[in-house]
């Protein structure tokens, strides 16, 4: 940091364009540096985790650097690891909280219109799925109710007689199906 100027010495100059132009550029230097801060500390916890067993870097992160929380751990590797994007993104806007914003709003998600879709889609499936499942268990309890002489309710009634005839219609069906493969072996046997 010794290329910084220091503020006495800012201060000490006498005239106030340029004392208001070397702050500018000590905030556009700084504002880069703290970029290359990040990346250079991200570097450094990103060794210390790959050397350390799996489950031991937050103790050690605790243990030996506690002013540096688990999350902006975490923000500085994810800059060193995405640096060569966030540079080719950022251009000459290079800043650490510019790029904790473009690493934040790429893990979210957008939902474009083709994924919205499937999203419903998939809901809809779930619901079906979830309303199939309640409806099998109150057939088989009514079905239960039944076998066991108990009055249904008029919605278990209903409920049970639509499946039946479904269930019914369903083994018609597959009688239909099975005669005629029946009848296609039998025709194959006279032919023999």
């Amino acid at each position: 940091m010794n290329d910084l100027i220091s503020l006495e010495s800012i201060r000490d100059i006498e005239n106030r364009n340029e004392r208001i132009e070397i702050l500018h550029k000590s905030i556009l230097s700084m504002q880069l540096r703290t970029f290359e801060f990040g990346v250079m500390i991200g570097k450094e916890l990103s060794e210390q985790k790959a050397e350390l067993p799996h489950g031991h870097f937050i103790k050690w992160l605790n243990s030996n650097v506690p002013f540096i929380s688990r999350m902006t751990a975490n923000r500085y590797i994810r800059v060193y690891e995405n640096q060569d994007m966030l540079r080719e993104k950022l251009g000459e806007n290079l800043e650490l909280k510019k790029a904790y914003n473009l690493l934040s709003k790429k893990t979210e998600k957008p939902i474009n219109p083709k994924n919205k879709t499937e999203v419903l889609k998939n809901k809809l499936d779930e619901h079906l799925k979830n309303s199939i499942t309640d409806n099998r268990q109150k057939i088989a309890l009514a079905k239960r109710k039944v076998l066991k002489g108990e009055t249904l309710k008029k919605r278990e009634k209903k409920l049970l007689e639509k499946d039946t005839i479904a269930k019914r219609e369903k083994v018609k069906k597959a009688i239909e199906r099975a005669e005629a493969r029946l009848q296609k072996l039998e025709e194959l046997l006279e032919k023999l």
